[in-house]
């Protein structure tokens, strides 16, 4: 928020890093409203556009920009060294009256499906994006541990456990196995497949079996009860 901002950045003029033309455009709106209400002397929203979230980290880092919202995966990546950046504010979720700052990491299936958590080798994966916390941190981590020693690298066992999968940010020339399902694998909401509600949809589209999201994701993309039914 405008407040948010203004106590996190002592600098006159707050540079927001955008990964999309929807982000792009919320910030646009977002600088030029509050040059209506603000004093011409006041704090100021700029917005630097990039092509990916990690492009955004590294434009922090420059100086080419100040802020941006990340996924609780990517803040930890960003407070490493050499970024060593830090988170300011929090997503609120749940209700006024019990707000809370987390969210639960889900596996998502299609009403009928027939597997169970411990049956996904085979299958066909939908993830948020690498290194991201409900689609591939948490999951990703639970199903490595459970594999048989000695264990491949990361990457490498997850192409070698699904038959096919949609990651976002993993290097579609080291690992085609991940990107099958999203060719390119792009880092940004121009690949559909990209973030909560694309892996929602790649589960929905039928490109997977099972889709690793938020527990939110459904009631977000699905409102009315009888689409979910």
């Amino acid at each position: 928020s405008p407040p948010g901002l203004c106590l996190a950045v002592p600098d006159k003029t707050v540079k927001w890093c955008a990964t999309s033309d929807h982000e792009a455009s919320k910030c646009a709106s977002l600088r030029d409203n509050m040059k209506k209400v603000l004093p011409a002397d006041g704090v100021q929203v700029g917005c630097v556009k990039k092509a990916s979230y990690p492009d955004c980290i590294k434009a922090i880092v420059a100086g080419e920009a100040d802020a941006m919202t990340v996924d609780a995966g990517w803040v930890y990546e960003a407070g490493l060294t050499p970024n060593n950046l830090k988170p300011v504010a929090a997503e609120f979720y749940g209700t006024k009256e019990k707000p809370q700052t987390y969210y639960l990491a889900v596996a998502v299936v299609k009403k009928g499906t027939d597997f169970q958590l411990n049956q996904l080798q085979g299958k066909k994966s939908c993830h948020t994006g690498l290194g991201r916390s409900a689609g591939w941190n948490i999951p990703i981590g639970l199903l490595y541990c459970d594999l048989p020693e000695p264990r491949k690298p990361l990457e490498k066992a997850v192409a070698g456990f699904f038959s096919g999968s949609c990651v976002p940010c993993a290097d579609a020339m080291a690992f085609p196995q991940l990107c099958q399902l999203c060719p390119g694998c792009g880092c940004s909401s121009h690949q559909p497949y990209f973030g909560y509600s694309g892996a929602f949809k790649c589960l929905k589209d039928g490109a997977g079996d099972v889709a690793f999201v938020k527990h939110t994701t459904i009631f977000e993309n699905l409102p009315q009860q009888a689409d979910r039914d």
